[in-house]
């Protein structure tokens, strides 16, 4: 399978077969430490699985780069509605949201409403992110909210989450 083809680790490949359809996972270590390939390798388990459910959360499926989804809002006009990709974001049946944390500092707002609209909506989410807990905390809160309210979404149950430094 794809899993075990491109994640090295059998307790990696087994985390990921058995979480492939957690609501919220958070993929978190260094750079280099698998966190996309991982990631990656979830979306196309999902898609070759032979379960309906599966193929079905697939078809709309959608792997973005936190940059570009802030660069999308930050380019879309005043008074146009809301940028496409933010709405592709928000709505995707499953949705990797790759380097949270690496987008511009002044368009870390919409990473973040992304991800709480993806939880209090229920949809399956992977995020991959060289932050700790308390960074997350630190980097998204801002005068208008806390981060640690992206930090429970990201880290605390039911969130599941694996440290990519620990299955090295």
């Amino acid at each position: 399978s794809e899993i075990k083809r491109r994640v090295p680790t059998k307790r990696a490949r087994t985390r990921a077969e058995d979480h492939a359809g957690t609501h919220m996972l958070t993929l978190f270590g260094s750079s280099g430490t698998g966190k996309t390939t991982l990631a990656a390798a979830i979306m196309n388990f999902i898609a070759e699985s032979p379960s309906p459910a599966h193929r079905a959360l697939a078809r709309g499926a959608r792997f973005m780069v936190v940059y570009d989804l802030a660069e999308a809002r930050s380019q879309h006009g005043l008074g146009e509605g809301e940028a496409p990709l933010v709405v592709v974001a928000k709505t995707a049946s499953l949705l990797v949201l790759d380097d949270v944390g690496k987008e511009p500092a002044r368009r870390r707002d919409v990473v973040a409403e992304v991800i709480h609209a993806r939880h209090s909506a229920g949809r399956p989410t992977v995020v991959t992110t060289e932050l700790t807990q308390a960074a997350i905390a630190r980097l998204y809160t801002t005068d208008e909210s806390s981060g640690v309210y992206l930090q429970r979404r990201l880290f605390d149950p039911p969130a599941f989450v694996i440290d990519m430094e620990q299955v090295q």
